[in-house]
């Protein structure tokens, strides 16, 4: 079992979360996307105050706290279809003392925020999706397999069945030039970015390199 497991406790941009193993222990690669979103943040900011931001799939909460202690006036929707995460989430919340910014739900991509008056309102929703195909899951170590739950890993044939998903489901709740930002698995770049060519319905598609130079994240925004 890994070591975060063991500790119930796991490092994510100098902050400490509680974990579980119904939660997927944070990556440092996903550092980048929080980076790139607060700059996003920032550029928004200066136009316009105060944002309403969504976290899919938050986990332990790890990316919705970190976005939230790093900005001001932004409020975050954090959602999980695990109500187990959920509630590991709702702990680091309370931690943090940030219930009255982060607030949580749980459901399938954005069925948890169905008729809550969310439609046309959202500035930007970011996401690390499930993204290895699921003919790689059983190549990963065992430390993985074993312990970390598989809908955080699993993203289907190819790797990109919640990107697809997603790019079609945030429509409705983006605001105008609203922007949905993705983690992406190494090499997916060319058909995430077809992903949002095809919809019709996105511009200013973007891409943001490791420091290994390989495309880890994309942003684009809402045509209209």
């Amino acid at each position: 079992m890994r070591l975060e497991y063991i500790s119930g406790r796991a490092e994510f941009m100098e902050l400490t979360f509680l974990v579980s193993p119904d939660t997927l222990i944070p990556r440092q690669e996903t550092e980048l996307l929080v980076r790139v979103v607060l700059r996003i943040i920032e550029e928004r900011q200066k136009i316009q105050d105060s944002l309403t931001i969504i976290d899919m799939g938050t986990g332990c909460g790890n990316i919705a706290i970190t976005l939230a202690i790093n900005t001001k006036n932004t409020r975050i929707l954090g959602s999980d279809i695990s109500s187990s995460a959920i509630a590991i989430a709702q702990k680091n919340v309370n931690r943090f003392n940030l219930q009255q910014r982060v607030s949580l739900m749980s459901g399938d991509l954005f069925s948890g925020f169905q008729s809550m008056g969310f439609e046309g309102k959202i500035d930007l929703i970011v996401f690390n999706p499930p993204y290895i195909s699921t003919g790689k899951i059983t190549r990963l170590s065992n430390e993985i397999t074993d312990y970390e739950p598989l809908i955080a890993l699993d993203g289907g044939p190819y790797g990109l069945n919640f990107h697809l998903r997603t790019i079609k489901a945030a429509l409705p709740f983006l605001k105008p030039k609203g922007i949905l930002a993705l983690e992406i698995g190494l090499g997916q770049e060319k058909q995430v970015i077809r992903l949002f060519e095809r919809s019709g319905s996105y511009k200013n598609i973007s891409t943001y390199s490791d420091n290994e130079g390989q495309v880890r994240v994309i942003t684009a925004e809402k045509n209209i």
